[in-house]
């Protein structure tokens, strides 16, 4: 059986014998003395304190964790979504630079007369539009020019290519 000895008795080589109504030996309350034979009541609720502060840390930074793997996930999904437009838009120049080099007509450049709109956009704000599936790149009102690759938008009431930077068109 393994006894268990405060630490003055453990130093002192002494037989450490509690008095059961305090807790302490009697060795150490002959001389007055500190026992550490038990932990204090004190003792055991700073320590039940400190690991609940401790757990309300981890929860804390699990929850921080979590907050920020969302985020990425955010960043990832705008990532694919400017990525997909990106393609889109080079999709769209390919297509009209082949269509260009195929006919050398004065007046048929598609650079010059713009793509065909499917009807006319009451919708002002369709950079910010969802893009879906569904949605046919061919149709989106802006080109980019050859010679100078600036993003234009037509302004479909005088069918005008209008400059959009972007900065200005929510790309960044």
């Amino acid at each position: 059986m393994t006894s268990y000895r405060c630490s003055r008795c453990e130093e002192k080589n002494l037989r450490c014998f509690v008095d059961t109504a305090t807790g302490r030996c009697a060795g150490c309350i002959s001389v007055k003395a500190e026992c550490s034979l038990f932990i204090s009541e004190e003792e055991w609720e700073k320590i039940q304190q400190e690991r609940e502060q401790k757990e309300l840390e981890v929860a804390r930074a699990e929850e921080d964790a979590a907050r920020l793997r969302r985020e990425l996930l955010e960043v990832k999904s705008r990532e694919r979504l400017l990525a997909r437009r990106d393609l889109a838009v080079l999709a769209f120049q390919d297509r009209a630079k082949e269509k260009a080099e195929g006919s050398s007509a004065p007046g048929t450049d598609p650079l010059s007369t713009g793509p065909s709109l499917s009807g006319p956009s009451t919708d002002p704000g369709w950079l910010q539009a969802d893009y879906s599936s569904s949605h046919d790149p061919l149709s989106l009102d802006f080109f980019l020019s050859y010679e100078n690759p600036i993003l234009a938008s037509v302004d479909v009431s005088d069918g005008t290519h209008v400059p959009v930077t972007c900065s200005s068109s929510g790309f960044l």
